[in-house]
């Protein structure tokens, strides 16, 4: 019986070597990883209160996301490199701000992928970024998408339809078998300074005050598009905003005084700091203090930066 088993295994075994040698192109890697595809993947793309298909009377420019590209790699090689010139068939879903679309990585965005480690690049709204027309070539490598910069300008005008703000963003995951969900979070090249309320020093609030904001120093000559700091600056020109939000290039702290000067019944406050700085999808929040004294026509500023936000803060003085 003993030899019986010893020979029935003998033959179990070289049954199974003759199969592998047999099916074309397979070893013993392939069987395991090559030919195993990832499950349904799935991303989940938001920018804290997406838009992707603007009304004309009721859009939140800064959070209009009109093309985009993705580009993702495995183990080192392009797997997929495909631009979205039209999101408006994407369905908004979320919880404002919370909101987001939801973009399959299958056949209609030109990808397959595997099981595993995936490195997922994705750029909103390239055509307002100072790139030459061949960046984002099909053959793009890993290392080219981290070496990109982002040109700095003195200030960045309001975002419209025609012009969106340029977004990123980054995200390493690994893919299962099963139903795979992304999470990306695109990231605005910008940051922001607003004038958020505006106080007498009895705590009366000041009802739609005109003011205007201006900064002066220096910013970042260019910074990644993606990840990391720049090292050279230039000295910012003509950044001023009358009655709207500023936005700037990345800044280190203490390189850009902001003053804002504020006219309430006909005169005018100023104040300033430089203690701030100056961040990517970074908001500074100003709350300004009018000090009545007439021979120090002054503002006391207070400014916290945090998340770039969808509503305005708008606190309530007694």
């Amino acid at each position: 019986m003993l030899k019986i088993n010893k020979r029935i295994k003998w033959i179990t075994a070289t049954l199974l070597a003759v199969i592998l040698l047999i099916l074309p192109g397979c070893d013993n890697e392939s069987l395991l990883s090559d030919s195993v595809l990832a499950g349904s993947t799935t991303l989940r793309l938001s920018t804290k209160g997406i838009v992707v298909n603007p009304s004309a009377s009721d859009t939140d420019w800064e959070v209009y996301v009109k093309t985009l590209r993705l580009i993702g790699f495995q183990e080192g090689k392009l797997v997929v490199n495909h631009k979205i010139n039209d999101l408006t068939n994407y369905k908004v879903e979320g919880t404002d701000p919370d909101t987001y679309i939801e973009i399959p990585l299958d056949e209609s965005t030109g990808v397959t992928i595997k099981r595993g480690e995936l490195d997922l690049y994705a750029v909103a709204n390239e055509e307002v970024g100072d790139f030459p027309d061949n960046t984002f070539s099909k053959d793009i490598t890993a290392e080219e998408l981290e070496a990109l910069m982002v040109k700095a300008k003195d200030s960045y005008s309001a975002p419209d339809a025609a012009t969106p703000f340029l977004m990123s963003a980054k995200v390493n995951t690994t893919l299962l078998a099963e139903e795979n969900s992304i999470k990306v979070e695109l990231v605005r090249t910008v940051g922001k300074v607003e004038l958020t309320s505006v106080k007498l020093e009895d705590q009366t609030k000041v009802k739609d005050p005109t003011y205007s904001l201006s900064a002066t120093g220096n910013v970042y000559a260019t910074y990644p598009l993606f990840t990391g700091t720049g090292t050279e600056t230039i000295a910012l020109a003509n950044a001023t905003a009358t009655n709207a939000p500023l936005y700037l290039s990345e800044a280190t702290a203490n390189a850009v005084t902001i003053e804002v000067v504020v006219t309430y019944d006909g005169n005018e406050y100023k104040g300033s700091f430089s203690d701030k700085q100056i961040i990517r999808n970074k908001c500074i929040q100003i709350n300004a203090t009018i000090k009545r004294a007439e021979e120090n026509k002054c503002l006391l500023l207070e400014s916290t930066i945090q998340n770039w936000i969808l509503k305005e803060l708008k606190p309530e003085y007694n």
